[in-house]
């Protein structure tokens, strides 16, 4: 059973924290970072990119960038926007959108559970954007964006975080673009060992987002050995940052696609017809089932359903939608080979309506919506040792960087 343990949180002063709080640092552009800065001037995003403190020239992974970072941290400790907790607390965080909504326990996970696979991950991971992370997490000395992790709920840990939400008074409740946050710190005794007492009854964790954020925690715990080489195990660099939430409060989105091609859709639809069922059609919907996949330009739209015959002595990875949309459309008459380095297609949340996608497309450009991945299928590749194609799992609410902070 993996590791799961309370620590004491670096977070924002009260009344704070909707002003600290910020979107994960890789889901912003440089530009979205200036206009959300100049929105809200202490936002996270100041700490966690600051690139955005250079002039655009200015190479945003050299050593003086993540310098300035700590810097940043380091004013906000002292002039008291943040503040130390004084003890070992978990702490529950609630997101609710669109009237849904998912809570999870913010605690410490165990590195040598990363090493050991008790931690499981679907994705593989790029090593430039690990360096960026390992060198942030580096100068701050501490983790600032929690890792994303779910389980089965064979314990009902959600009844019991049901339970200790009506318990005890919110942290903090605020709206930040239209999701409610609401916070909550748990701080008796024998409620802190009651969640100990649920999670060590857990079999896995799955990480469900951040795998590259984990990745670099892991690192960076392994350079702290080294550097201390009669380390016990114990030492705060031994952990890293997470949010466990159970597996059925998350919903997982669709990656859409949006490719570059001067083909006539019209053409293009006939040629979907070798493995794909395929249907004019008016209104543009998201596909409501699997291997249902949604084509289209800024004026015309198909809906595509694959053909049995292609799922036929398939494994779980072979038989995803993203695999099958890949290997029997894109590659062949696309002739996209690697989906992480080809310029001609790009990637769009599923959180975005068929609609709002047809308004970013430009001339030339086609757009595929795919109905999303379940947690059951996450879950079963990541047990069977196997990884996902790219860009095929959108997690929406985000979980928001600032709020929750592991000093190493």
């Amino acid at each position: 059973m993996p590791k799961f343990k309370p620590f004491k949180a670096v977070r924002p002063a009260k009344g704070l924290e909707k002003d600290i709080a910020a979107l994960p640092y890789d889901v912003v552009d440089r530009q979205g970072v200036l206009d959300e800065l100049s929105r809200r001037p202490i936002s996270f995003l100041k700490i966690d990119r600051p690139d955005a403190a250079f002039d655009e020239n200015h190479n945003p992974y050299a050593k003086d960038v993540y310098e300035k970072g700590a810097d940043f941290f380091n004013e906000y400790l002292k002039d008291g926007k943040f503040i130390t907790e004084n003890k070992d607390c978990f702490y529950i965080y609630e997101q609710t959108m669109d009237g849904r909504t998912q809570t999870g326990i913010v605690g410490c996970s165990s590195v040598d559970d990363y090493i050991n696979d008790k931690i499981k991950k679907h994705e593989f991971t790029r090593k430039e954007k690990e360096d960026d992370r390992v060198n942030h997490v580096d100068s701050l000395n501490a983790n600032t964006g929690p890792i994303f992790l779910t389980f089965k709920d064979e314990q009902n840990v959600t009844q019991l975080l049901e339970n200790l939400k009506a318990k005890y008074e919110p942290l903090f409740d605020f709206s930040l673009d239209e999701i409610r946050q609401r916070g909550f710190i748990v701080t008796e005794p024998e409620d802190i060992d009651l969640i100990c007492e649920k999670m060590a009854d857990v079999n896995a964790f799955y990480i469900a987002d951040g795998h590259h954020r984990a990745a670099s925690a892991v690192r960076v715990a392994k350079m702290r050995r080294e550097e201390n080489p009669a380390y016990n195990g114990n030492e705060e660099f031994n952990f890293f940052l997470s949010i466990v939430f159970p597996a059925n409060e998350l919903k997982i989105y669709a990656y859409n696609r949006i490719l570059k091609s001067k083909k006539p859709i019209e053409n293009i639809a006939k040629l979907a017809e070798e493995n794909f069922e395929v249907t004019a059609v008016e209104n543009l919907e998201n596909p409501t089932k699997k291997r249902a996949f949604l084509m289209f330009d800024r004026e015309k739209s198909y809906n595509l359903v694959a053909k049995d015959d292609l799922f036929e002595n398939k494994d779980i990875v072979g038989s995803l939608d993203v695999s099958i949309l890949q290997d029997y459309f894109l590659n062949p008459v696309f002739e996209i080979k690697d989906p992480r380095t080809d310029q001609n297609i790009d990637f769009v949340g599923g959180i975005y309506t068929p609609q709002q996608v047809r308004d970013k497309l430009s001339e030339n450009e086609i757009a595929f919506c795919l109905y999303g991945v379940s947690t059951d299928e996450l879950m079963q590749i990541a047990d069977e040792g196997k990884v996902m194609p790219p860009k095929s799992t959108w997690f929406e609410p985000k979980l928001l960087s600032g709020l929750f902070i592991h000093l190493l």
